[in-house]
């Protein structure tokens, strides 16, 4: 199978016969029943070898046991999957991606109705909840957003922002009939995805594979209109990068300095000073998706390659 990126540029072959993925959008059926269902088109292809339970590794390495129910060709995640729910606060139109892993093995990501990586609750000083396995995580590796198998990797071409619209000055005249200059409001609607236009640029971007740290992050309008972006804590509590610092973000040949920082009382961090400038030369809109991959870390600094989905 062949992805291509937002500019219909062909990106590397990506083999899902080791794996595959699938999201669901949390209904309010789902928050009254207290389950999940599996899409029919996982099921038919997999649907005869998942067992009685779901095996569910969140990115922080907490471990869930979920009851699998099948009735006239249908299976949904149930026993448990309440407790799951409630634990993740799960609410109306959460966004959970699943990755297969075989044996009824699943990686998943969830991610708030803004499109943003939750961050996820730490364990129990007991070293479990109620629904979760006693098995202790022992992959150091960041894989928050490994939702795809192992296939080699799989990077979006640079953008060419010549074929991105232009901002300018629009001409309007006012009932006495002077004519008066006024910036178009055309920058503050930035260009936004559908949501289904959201759910292919996070397949895409799935499938990246790297063996350095990394992290992935959906657009929302605040990260593309104005001069933040957020970066999850599941990234930020590697502390790769110290608050205070300025990062070089690359993308292709070009690059960009931005201040990384970490709010007082917060755990997960932003980009701020220099942020602007690198959406508006990239053409960032609300949705896309952006991977940040740590290619350099040493004395000079640090040095954070972006693919955008």
């Amino acid at each position: 199978m062949t992805y291509q990126n937002r500019r219909g540029h062909a990106d590397a072959p990506c083999d899902l016969t080791e794996g595959t993925h699938f999201f669901q959008i949390i209904l309010h059926k789902n928050l009254r029943n207290g389950r999940l269902t599996i899409p029919k088109k996982f099921t038919s292809k997999y649907g005869e070898k998942l067992s009685s339970l779901a095996f569910l590794t969140l990115p922080n390495g907490a471990k869930w046991e979920v009851g699998l129910t099948k009735h006239e060709g249908e299976v949904w995640l149930q026993k448990g999957w309440r407790e799951f729910a409630e634990y993740y606060s799960l609410k109306l139109g959460y966004l959970v991606v699943f990755r297969y892993e075989g044996n009824s093995h699943f990686h998943v990501l969830i991610f708030d109705p803004s499109a943003t990586e939750v961050d996820y609750p730490s364990k129990s000083s007991s070293g479990h909840e109620e629904g979760q396995c006693d098995e202790k995580d022992t992959d150091d590796s960041d894989t928050s957003i490994q939702i795809l198998p192992n296939s080699g990797p799989l990077r979006p071409k640079r953008r060419d922002t010549s074929l991105l619209p232009r901002r300018k000055k629009m001409k309007t005249t006012s009932t006495s009939g002077r004519i008066r200059s006024q910036k178009s409001k055309l920058h503050a609607r930035i260009p936004q995805l559908t949501n289904i236009d959201k759910a292919i640029a996070l397949k895409k971007a799935s499938g990246f594979k790297s063996k350095n740290p990394h992290v992935m992050v959906v657009m929302q309008e605040s990260f593309v209109n104005k001069w933040y972006s957020s970066i999850p804590v599941s990234f930020t509590q590697k502390k790769y990068i110290q608050s205070g610092q300025y990062v070089t973000l690359k993308v292709g040949d070009k690059s960009w300095k931005v201040l990384f920082s970490i709010a007082r009382g917060k755990r997960s961090g932003s980009f701020s000073s220099g942020w602007s400038t690198f959406a508006k030369a990239n053409g960032l809109q609300v949705k896309e998706v952006c991977v940040f991959e740590l290619i350099k870390r040493n004395n000079n600094g640090v040095v954070l390659e972006v693919s955008i989905f």
